[in-house]
């Protein structure tokens, strides 16, 4: 396991669970309410279906994420002007767009 990865999440999670949402800095000095939505962490068996059915691998550090969290929506803007949060897919995300990108049938 990437330890960076555990902590960073870990501290995260904490943070959240005092405040769920969190006020992060934006461009020209704004200040935004922002949340985070994680979901359940993969199974070895759900990884290991992933590579026989795509014939794809996956890097470590990305493992060891889906090993937390099988994706995640982080620093989703909660403003009147809300903009997309930063979306880290999960294997099933990512088995949706292969297919729409035409990479996998």
């Amino acid at each position: 396991m990437n330890k960076i990865i555990y902590l960073t999440l870990k501290s995260l999670k904490r943070r959240l669970k005092l405040q769920p949402t969190l006020y992060i800095q934006r461009e020209f000095g704004y200040s935004k309410p922002t949340t985070c939505s994680f979901y359940k962490p993969v199974t070895e068996a759900e990884l290991g279906a992933f590579k026989e059915e795509t014939g794809y691998s996956l890097p470590k550090s990305y493992v060891d994420f889906l090993s937390i969290n099988n994706g995640a929506i982080l620093f989703k803007d909660q403003s009147e002007h809300a903009e997309p949060g930063w979306h880290t897919f999960g294997l099933d995300e990512i088995v949706d767009m292969m297919t729409k990108a035409q990479i996998y049938n």
